[in-house]
């Protein structure tokens, strides 16, 4: 397989994950009891906006750690892996967020969830995976 480098990874990266969380969401949002009005669960709003921010924020981290590391695929691995664990955090606490948040049932939790960690695999097995091992130092 060739390989590509970083801002190309992310880029399939991005799509892909915008793809598979609105497809996460056109199957299962109707099964979780939340109303398909909630602004949560729109790919072209929240959803598409904080996926945006996850893959650049990977790319950014994932860029210096091949810079400044000597093994920065696992350490991009474990970091990756410590943030997805924090991201989910809001979703656990969402009916203490606000009005906003009041809609969204344990059900659609865990779908938010679910979408974390479908941006999570994806991003970091782009990264990882397609990206050109950089030259030696």
């Amino acid at each position: 397989m060739k390989k590509i480098n970083v801002l190309a990874s992310g880029l399939i990266a991005l799509i892909a994950s915008v793809v598979v969380n609105a497809l996460l969401i056109a199957i299962f949002l109707p099964l979780t009891g939340v109303p398909a009005n909630v602004m949560t669960f729109k790919v072209a709003g929240p959803t598409g906006f904080f996926t945006f921010l996850g893959v650049v924020g990977a790319v950014v981290v994932f860029t210096t750690l091949r810079r400044f590391s000597t093994r920065p695929n696992r350490l991009f691995v474990w970091i990756a892996a410590s943030v997805l664990l924090v991201s989910f955090l809001p979703d656990i606490y969402v009916h203490n967020l606000g009005p906003m948040f009041a809609q969204i049932t344990v059900g659609g939790a865990v779908l938010l969830m679910s979408m974390h960690v479908a941006c999570a695999v994806i991003t970091v097995s782009a990264l990882t995976l397609l990206t050109k091992v950089p030259a030696a130092r």
